[in-house]
């Protein structure tokens, strides 16, 4: 994404999900070159003539995303937890 100037960053929320300001036609485009280079020029093989899948792979790709990995240290947004249980616990007791 960054060769294409755009920003990508990967969600506070879930780990697994990512945000980013590129519009959606950049993003087919980046699925659609990844799916060609992997799976060559049969990439349209498991998918049905008359699905929405297919009208959107079949287009033309209009980008050329550059795919390589970055060099620089990533940081671990999510935490694992110090031990067993942590986090907020029982509310304190009154001590007579």
């Amino acid at each position: 994404m960054e060769s294409l100037n755009y920003k990508f960053a990967q969600s506070y929320y879930d780990p697994n999900l990512f945000k980013s300001d590129a519009p959606a036609w950049v993003l087919y485009d980046i699925f659609k070159k990844y799916k060609k280079d992997s799976l060559g020029d049969d990439y349209l093989r498991n998918i049905k003539g008359d699905s929405y899948k297919y009208t959107i792979l079949k287009k033309e790709i209009k980008i050329d995303p550059v795919f390589v990995e970055s060099k620089e240290k990533k940081s671990n947004k999510y935490f694992t937890n110090p031990f067993e249980n942590w986090g907020p616990q029982a509310k304190a007791k009154e001590i007579m």
